[in-house]
């Protein structure tokens, strides 16, 4: 009885120290093809979170955020609705000050481009998207910060079976991926090195007599990246992907180097910001991205190239505009969007437009909404407690 006692009041101690807080996100918006507005879809998302926060010291504490992702959407042209809650964010962290350490479910970005992002690994955070809305990955991270402002992140991955950033194929499920990155302070910026490895499945996306004969393959990133400020903002990202596989008897088109055990994909983007003075401040920013596949490394099989120009404004502390192009050097095709915001203390007003292509930009799954094929406008309200 007297252990029961005392551990009753440790908990209790425990807890009273225990900072708590509750907040979440509501957004309800429309996706509408001005030529089609009968397919007109709409979405309504809600992410409750709860952040708990336990100081250990004065130089060290722990911290919890767990938060779900309550999503539905209805395709008025397909007659069609899906509704899902699942978990968004559930991680646990000690830090300390000059190292941290996540465990869970959680969010993992780095890279220094803004829009064509060849180091979008594990996340899938679209520019465009007011509610910057990214999957998490199950994950141990563990960042030390060194005193020059150098630091070191190490991480392990569970592979899910399923594909995330730019990943053409999926992680081999209930797999090992692990990986690390560099980051070490320049004259007026910064460069980094980065590397990952996992084990990919393409049996989900081969023809079902091709589907058994095909293992899983190891994949390798390398990437570098760097970010410097001499007047202007200018900075790089540059990856290489492995992978390393017995060859794909037949043709199958993701793959052009069929029956080949080496393939690589290569990244380059190249991106620069300025702020001009005029009015409240013009912010323009480019970026560039050259893209090849090839199975040599120094081939090139395969080459696309993109480019964007991004320009936003602040016409007051409520109200911002927002406007990007993207061209496709290899098809000349443009994709055009603009949108206008109106912030509160609590709530955001988004209207935007769109004119692109049939063909998405980039790949997206049912929860996307800003993902627009053709003319069309969006209108998304979200609100933030």
């Amino acid at each position: 009885m007297q252990r029961l006692v005392l551990a009753t009041l440790f908990l209790s101690s425990s807890l009273l120290a225990l900072d708590w807080d509750i907040r979440g996100q509501a957004s309800l918006w429309n996706n509408s093809n001005t030529e089609e507005l009968q397919k007109t879809q709409i979405g309504l998302r809600y992410i409750p979170e709860l952040a708990l926060t336990h100081n250990i010291s004065s130089e060290s504490f722990i911290d919890v955020d767990i938060s779900y992702n309550a999503f539905s959407r209805y395709d008025f042209g397909a007659n069609d609705s899906r509704s899902s809650i699942s978990p968004y964010r559930f991680w646990l962290r000690w830090s300390a000050l000059q190292f941290e350490a996540r465990l869970g479910l959680q969010q993992i970005k780095f890279g220094q481009a803004v829009i064509l992002r060849p180091l979008m690994w594990f996340d899938q955070i679209d520019v465009r998207d007011p509610q910057q809305f990214s999957k998490g990955v199950p994950a141990l991270l563990l960042r030390y910060y060194f005193l020059n402002n150098a630091n070191v992140w190490l991480w392990g991955v569970l592979g899910e079976g399923d594909t995330r950033g730019l990943e053409i194929f999926p992680s081999e499920e209930n797999s090992l991926e692990y990986g690390g990155r560099i980051q070490y302070p320049t004259p007026a910026g910064e460069a980094a090195l980065s590397w990952h490895h996992r084990r990919a499945d393409a049996s989900p996306l081969l023809p079902d007599y091709l589907a058994n004969a095909v293992a899983p393959f190891s994949e390798d990133r390398f990437a570098i990246d760097g970010k410097w400020d001499v007047g202007i903002g200018l900075w790089f990202e540059s990856a290489v992907i492995h992978k390393k596989f017995n060859g794909i008897p037949g043709s199958f088109e993701p793959l052009p180097s069929i029956g080949k055990s080496d393939f690589y994909q290569k990244y380059l983007s190249i991106g620069a910001d300025y702020t001009f003075g005029l009015g409240n401040g013009l912010h323009i920013l480019g970026e560039h991205l050259v893209f090849a596949n090839s199975s040599e490394l120094a081939g090139r099989d395969k080459r696309s190239e993109f480019s964007t120009l991004l320009a936003d404004y602040n016409f007051s502390l409520w109200d911002t505009a927002l406007g990007i192009l993207y061209y496709n050097w290899e098809t000349h095709e443009w994709y055009k969007f603009l949108t206008w915001r109106r912030t509160y203390d609590n709530f955001s007003f988004n209207v935007s437009l769109f004119w692109n292509p049939d063909a998405p930009l980039m790949a997206a799954d049912d929860e996307s909404s800003t993902f627009g094929r053709g003319k069309g406008f969006q209108i998304m309200v979200i609100f933030n407690h």
